[in-house]
């Protein structure tokens, strides 16, 4: 997660789903929020800063980690799913994802709660634009940032591959960039195990190969998925758009 102007949420489908951030206000607006404001609890020694995006599922906070003293992003179960099997199981997913994967290239998380009032991961705050604002804000990517950037996502691939995991939604708006690139959301991450039992589309349209598209008749899926999507996306950042029409 990161701090920015397209806070990255849940994995979705639409081809250029709108990622921008909420309305500037104190509160949540979508219905059913926790509608938490500055200075409020999340949990014992997590205290909320602002709202930095709202999904389906969960709600990201910038908030102020007490013990550590520092800046962390939580993303937390919606009120009204607190008591949903599968939100509480998509989270643990996730947050077991994130334990088990340590690579300099992605996300770090900093514990978990998800017997509590307000079901929670702490995951990093990364300063830095997202390569999705670079290239809306400056256009294509000059060859030195280029090269390293796919070097990096590389990196990261290998090692996710590996260990046996697909990300199945590499693109601009999951990468932050810096020293190294950083590849977020891991919301839709599965196991290759796990990917033998997926029948439905999965993804972000403009950055998914046709066995993602369409994983009963083109499939299986596997890390060939991630291959395509960091093509795409580099293609992106190379190109200043998207290399498949709307």
């Amino acid at each position: 997660m990161a701090l920015d102007r397209e806070p990255a949420l849940e994995g979705s489908r639409e081809e250029g789903r709108p990622q921008g951030a909420p309305p500037a206000t104190d509160r949540a607006e979508e219905p059913g929020g926790w509608e938490l404001v500055e200075g409020d609890e999340i949990a014992p020694a997590l205290t909320a800063v602002k709202l930095l995006g709202s999904g389906e599922r969960y709600e990201t906070y910038l908030a102020w980690e007490e013990r550590m003293f520092s800046f962390v992003v939580v993303k937390v179960v919606r009120p009204d799913l607190v008591g949903d099997e599968h939100a509480l199981q998509g989270l643990a997913g996730e947050i077991e994802l994130l334990d088990r994967l340590a690579h300099p290239v992605l996300l770090r998380s900093f514990g978990a709660v998800l017997d509590g009032p307000r079901p929670h991961v702490v995951l990093e705050h990364l300063e830095g634009p997202r390569l999705s604002t670079l290239i809306r804000k400056y256009g294509p990517l000059e060859q030195e940032q280029l090269l390293p950037l796919g070097l990096q996502l590389s990196s990261a691939l290998h090692f996710l591959a590996t260990e046996e995991v697909v990300h199945l939604d590499v693109k601009p708006s999951n990468i932050i960039m810096g020293a190294p690139a950083r590849l977020i959301d891991l919301s839709i991450a599965r196991t290759f195990e796990q990917l033998e039992r997926v029948t439905y589309p999965i993804g972000t349209d403009a950055y998914m190969p046709p066995e993602q598209c369409d994983p009963v008749t083109r499939g299986p899926i596997t890390s060939a998925a991630d291959v395509w999507g960091t093509g795409a996306t580099l293609y992106h950042a190379a190109a200043g758009h998207r290399p498949f029409p709307e």
